[in-house]
């Protein structure tokens, strides 16, 4: 299936040079556009909440990153409370976790054009059995492989642990834990890693300072610009404008979506956070037209309490002592005790470079429209999505 990177994005200049194609060309187009997958809270809402919580500021996250832990949760998890919690938030039944996951993983494996991994690995402590059940099955649907370490020797434990994910990342995420992270209650610390890389089918040759209108007033930042033929929509219904840059390979793509209003950003998510199947409807709409486009040059990170998150989505019983995660270790209690998520972007003349990891630990108990005008000079909310999965999310507040 065709993989979107989808950013509901506000600083983008297009300037439409010809009529928009129709009729039985409109047809085949839209076929390509294809929807996110939004079943499960935290598809839904988990950008949202990430954005709205941080709306002066540039922010990215991995929906997808904070995802998969959950499908792994469930696996080891008994029946009730705590599983009934990760189930809603992912989406699935039980009985098509280990299948849902399976499929994506490949699908994820094989998309031509762009690099696109995904990672997985268990950390456990040496003072703690983990079932081999649970470490066969999660290797089998997540590709997640077993390491044990000493977590008594916190610094080396530390090392490790970021080594791995900055090996994942092609080095953009670093320092993942840290050793004050690792306590005598530590029993497994459980991450991921995800890498992005696309190529623009057509390489930006342009590249000037323009004005960027942030909240804290007018900034200059870099800004690439591009003539060509998009796929592009003007939206009444959010009120905002949509285009598509494909990545080589022509499965891969860059979806931007500019609030109309300079002040538009909080609306816009407010809107989507209510309703985000409005933004697959939209993208329904867009037909080729072709444009010069501007867009800017830009780099976020952000670390996030992703422990924070998964309990505005609805997962808080796994963080209690009675977390019912009683199919992971044969010799020991244990639940959630801390989650943190870590993510990069990176849009530039050649293309788009994008990580992410998370670490989630473990822990024992006891206009015109022929000539559309797209001129983006303020903030933005973006998406990279991947299978319909949301890879990453942010907002760019200031240049």
């Amino acid at each position: 299936m065709k993989l979107l990177l989808a950013l509901i994005f506000g600083f983008l200049s297009v300037i439409t040079t010809n009529k928009v194609i129709r009729d039985s060309d409109t047809d085949e187009n839209q076929k390509n556009v294809a929807p996110l997958d939004l079943k499960g809270t935290l598809k839904r809402s988990f950008a949202a909440e990430v954005m709205l919580l941080n709306m002066r500021e540039n922010v990215v996250c991995s929906p997808l990153s904070a995802l998969l832990p959950l499908g792994k949760l469930i696996l080891g998890t008994d029946p009730g409370e705590s599983r009934d919690e990760m189930l809603k938030a992912v989406g699935v039944k039980k009985s098509s976790i280990k299948w849902t996951f399976r499929e994506l993983y490949e699908k994820l494996k094989h998309l031509p054009g762009v690099t696109l991994s995904v990672a997985s690995r268990l950390y456990v402590s040496r003072s703690i059995e983990i079932s081999k059940k649970y470490e066969l099955i999660t290797n089998k649907v997540f590709h997640s492989t077993v390491e044990k370490l000493n977590f008594d020797n916190k610094h080396l434990s530390a090392n490790v642990i970021n080594d791995w994910v900055s090996s994942q990342t092609n080095g953009m995420i670093k320092n993942i834990v840290t050793p004050m992270d690792i306590s005598r209650d530590s029993a497994m610390i459980l991450v991921n890693a995800i890498y992005f890389a696309g190529r623009w089918t057509e390489p930006f040759k342009k590249v000037f300072v323009g004005d960027f209108h942030s909240p804290v007033g007018l900034r200059r930042i870099p800004m690439m610009k591009q003539k060509k033929t998009y796929n592009y929509a003007e939206s009444k219904v959010l009120n905002a404008k949509i285009i598509e840059i494909p990545y080589e390979g022509e499965k891969a793509s860059f979806v931007m979506v500019l609030p109309l209003s300079k002040s538009g950003l909080p609306m816009l998510l407010s809107e989507l956070k209510l309703a985000p199947e409005l933004l697959n409807k939209e993208m329904m709409t867009m037909t080729q037209t072709k444009l010069t486009l501007t867009m800017p040059k830009f780099k976020i990170q952000t670390e996030l309490d992703l422990k924070a998150l998964y309990k505005k989505i609805g997962v808080k019983s796994v963080f209690q002592k009675d977390s019912g995660l009683n199919r992971i270790s044969t010799d020991s209690q244990i639940k959630l005790s801390k989650a943190v998520q870590k993510a990069c972007i990176e849009v530039f003349e050649r293309g788009t470079e994008a990580a992410a990891a998370s670490a989630i630990q473990i822990e024992q108990t006891s206009l015109h429209l022929n000539e559309p005008v797209f001129l983006a000079d303020h903030p933005f909310l973006f998406f990279v999505t991947a299978e319909r999965q949301q890879l990453f999310a942010g907002i760019f507040n200031i240049g």
